[in-house]
């Protein structure tokens, strides 16, 4: 059975819409007056616009988490996501500014029998992109260039082999051979080096990429969906299942409900693995 979805906001006027695969979107200006808004029962998934020109956004969201739609309900926007939805437990989506960026999404991608979550969907539409595992390998480099840096050219040799080939896939065996060959100085380690190396480490710093959260304000149904994109996009690129040395990362990164419980620093063999990892499924 193919999809019904509804995209409420950022239309003038009524439409449906049959798309690739058969699945069908129907656009309505607004969803309705409190507190009779539209129900999500009839769909498979509705996407509300999240913008401050929808006042309805949060009061209808709302109604519909507290009758269980969650699992349904994807806020989008053609910007930043609004800070008071990162309470509330539903999948959401930026840079969609309009009907037209609905209709483009890749709508034959997902097949007519689907029946996974909002996050699935979400990361199917995008096609062959892969942008959460883009993310993991940027703050990746940023981790062992800090590393790197705070090591030294001279202490870099020593480091473990992971480290080192990590290092090398980034550019900085041929940074450390120019030191070697006197054609460039070696660099002095600049003040507060330290500082920034404790930051990065710090699992509170790759949270806070995603907005997880930690503690009291930690946000558990935004780490699965960010979960369950690693493994879509992993599965896209003939990787069945997320590897290993990524979800070791993902296990120190991951938010705790433990009020004060930051975690521990995350050591570079790990960083270096996952990057490792990262960048042989993107090369598929």
């Amino acid at each position: 059975m193919t999809l019904k979805v509804l995209v409420i906001g950022r239309v003038e006027e009524k439409e449906s819409r049959v798309v690739s695969n058969g699945h069908t979107l129907e656009f309505t200006p607004h969803a309705g007056l409190a507190p009779d808004f539209l129900s999500p029962e009839p769909y498979s998934f509705v996407f509300m616009h999240l913008g401050p020109g929808n006042r309805e956004a949060r009061p209808a969201i709302s109604k519909w988490v507290g009758e269980g739609w969650a699992h349904k309900v994807i806020g989008f926007s053609g910007g930043h996501i609004p800070t008071w939805c990162a309470a509330l437990p539903i999948t959401t989506v930026e840079r969609l500014p309009s009907r037209h960026s609905f209709l483009e999404l890749h709508w034959g991608a997902v097949r007519t029998d689907f029946s996974g979550p909002a996050a699935e969907l979400l990361s199917l539409l995008s096609g062959n992109r892969c942008d959460t595992l883009v993310a993991l390998a940027v703050l990746c480099q940023g981790y062992l260039s800090v590393h790197a840096v705070h090591t030294g050219p001279e202490r870099l040799g020593e480091e473990p082999d992971e480290v080192l080939n990590a290092l090398s896939q980034m550019g900085w065996d041929e940074k450390v051979g120019e030191i070697g060959r006197g054609e460039l100085e070696s660099w002095a380690a600049p003040s507060g080096v330290g500082d920034l190396m404790a930051e990065v480490s710090a699992p509170a710093w790759w949270r806070k990429v995603w907005d997880l959260g930690e503690g009291a304000e930690a946000h558990p149904h935004k780490w699965a969906a960010l979960v369950a994109r690693l493994e879509h996009e992993c599965a896209r690129r003939d990787t069945p299942a997320t590897p290993g040395e990524i979800g070791t990362l993902l296990e120190a990164i991951q938010p705790t409900a433990v009020v004060g419980a930051g975690g521990r620093a995350i050591p570079p063999d790990v960083v270096s693995r996952a990057y490792t990892a990262i960048t042989g499924i993107l090369s598929k």
